[in-house]
């Protein structure tokens, strides 16, 4: 646990981001902040403040909706994304000559992060579903990257429908103080199927490695983005 001198308060933290405190809020209670729960309040890691602040800072313009966040990472990802019309093509591949670091903030609909508690039999069926995909570090070894995750680290994106079935059934704990899986909900109606083989798109992983924070995996995320194309051909 981050000792007190690492701490702030959840206003403190949504000055520091330029939010509001419900925005930050919510951010803590989905894990997108780390958190320690005292009483009713929240006291925020300052860094996971300094992690949204330098991987997902505002910039000018505004993140691709979902439908077209998920079109550039299929392309990005070497295949044809069939449900843009041509002229959303070419504004896809402008995009892709974009500075990489700016992908995650971009892409940031692509899913809705959580970090969550689960309990190993319903994980195991979690990842069974149709539709579930290994996304980020869990995906990351299959596409031929040096990154192993340990035996508690699991990423996972998995569709909107499936999660709220493991809200309602209390099969998952939200805000966990230990989570063990990082859940990527997919937003509902996307035009495909993003599970390859139970992985999401190699430029997906990309940009969940990206957002991780630490050098190495940006570095593998760069790495994968390279050898996928990235839409340079």
């Amino acid at each position: 646990m981050a000792g007190l001198q690492q701490l702030v308060s959840l206003p403190e933290a949504a000055a520091r981001l330029q939010i509001s405190q419900k925005r930050a809020r919510d951010l803590a209670r989905g894990g997108q902040l780390r958190t320690i729960k005292l009483g009713r309040e929240y006291l925020v890691d300052v860094g996971s403040i300094r992690h949204r602040q330098q991987v997902m800072h505002p910039q000018p313009g505004r993140p691709l909706s979902p439908r077209m966040a998920w079109a550039l990472l299929v392309l990005a990802s070497g295949e044809e994304p069939d449900w843009v019309s041509p002229a959303e093509r070419s504004r896809l591949r402008r995009y892709l000559s974009r500075n990489i670091e700016q992908w995650p903030r971009l892409l940031q609909s692509r899913a809705e992060l959580h970090r969550i508690r689960i309990l190993a039999g319903p994980l195991r069926k979690l990842r069974e579903l149709p539709g579930v995909a290994s996304g980020g570090i869990s995906a990351a070894a299959r596409y031929g990257l040096d990154l192993m995750p340990s035996g508690a680290e699991h990423e996972l994106y998995v569709p909107a429908e499936s999660f709220r079935e493991l809200r309602e059934a209390g099969r998952i704990k939200l805000g966990a103080s230990e989570p063990n899986v990082v859940v990527r909900v997919l937003p509902d109606q996307l035009p495909i199927s993003i599970a390859r083989d139970g992985l999401a798109p190699p430029a997906a992983v990309a940009v969940d490695l990206l957002e991780a924070g630490d050098e190495r995996s940006a570095r593998a995320g760069k790495r994968l983005l390279d050898q996928s194309g990235a839409g340079r051909r």
